[in-house]
Parts: structure tokens; sequence; C-alpha cells
């Protein structure tokens, strides 16, 4: 118990301020303040608290501070802090490997409406955008199978970003001769 004439001095001692790390914003709650009690062991309430939000949540902190007050007038504070770091990047699934031809003028559909988009993109941190995105490396023989390579990459607000390779394969185009 603290005694009004200890109250300020044994304070931090016994209540030092709390800090942990997390990945996303929706973990930044509200954190419990410890229950103190003055020397007759009535709960000294805690005011607050509080907040000092970050400037963004990807690489940041976000502090919360309580007040104490007795009934001496003795002032004190408890603080928590989060260090926000998210460093885990999203995830998902790639589309199967694909077959497609060629057309007989030597051109190739293969927008994603017939080699697929990834599924199952998830983040770690539901608040933020996925960003989707995907670039090509064709081999381009025209008669003979060739071979696209599309890297799919996903990238969170904190630019954490994954990439894995799709396989389109391009068989060439068949010619029917009446």
């Amino acid at each position: 118990h603290l005694i009004p004439e200890d109250f300020t001095v044994d304070f931090a001692a016994r209540h030092p301020n709390g800090s942990s790390t997390i990945s996303c914003r929706e973990e930044d709650v509200v954190p419990e303040p410890p229950i103190v009690t003055n020397s007759c062991g009535d709960t000294i309430a805690a005011h607050g608290p509080i907040q000092f939000l970050p400037n963004n949540y990807c690489n940041s902190y976000s502090s919360y501070m309580f007040t104490y007050e007795d009934c001496a007038g003795h002032r004190v504070g408890w603080g928590y802090t989060y260090t926000i770091k998210d460093t885990i990047a999203p995830t998902f699934t790639i589309p199967d490997t694909t077959f497609i031809c060629r057309n007989t003028n030597g051109t190739v559909e293969s927008d994603t409406s017939s080699t697929g988009v990834p599924t199952d993109v998830t983040d770690n941190c539901t608040s933020h955008i996925l960003q989707i995105s995907y670039s090509d490396i064709v081999t381009n023989h025209i008669s003979s199978t060739d071979t696209i390579w599309r890297t799919w990459t996903v990238m969170d607000s904190c630019y954490n970003s994954s990439s894995q390779t799709q396989i389109i394969i391009i068989n060439p185009p068949v010619y029917v001769f009446l």
C-alpha cells in the first residue's frame, strides 16, 4: 500500500511504465493501468488515458498516459508504449499452371480472365490496403510452345511484399488443312 508520504517516491518502482511490440494497429488497445491503493487500502482511480497517436502504423509508437492523484494532492503518471513494427508480408495463392493457345495470327490472349488471379490474399493487419500487381516474362517463338512467367506481387500499406511466379504455357496455333 502507498501512503501519502511515499506515493510519488515509490510509485515508479512499484508500477514501472509498460511497453510491448505489436505488428498492427488492431493490436493497439487501451492498456489496463495498475491498481493503486492508498495507505488505507482505498483504490486511487486512474484518470485518462491520454493517447499519443502515431503518424503511421508501420514503424512507429503509440503511447497512453494515465494519472493518479491521492488525497494529499500528490500526482503521478503511468504510461504504456506500443512499438509498432509491421514486417510481415502478405500471403496469397497463385493461379495454377495454365495452358492457352496462340491465335493463328500469332497473338495470345493472356489476360487474367483466362489465366486466373491470386486467391486467399491475406495480411496480418486487416486494416491494410493490399496492392496486387504482376509482370510477365515471355518466350516468343510463335511456331513452338512458349511460356509466360507471370510474377504476382502483393504489397501491404507498410511496403511489405511477397511474390510468386505462375507459369502459363502457350501452345502454338493449330492449323487445319482441308
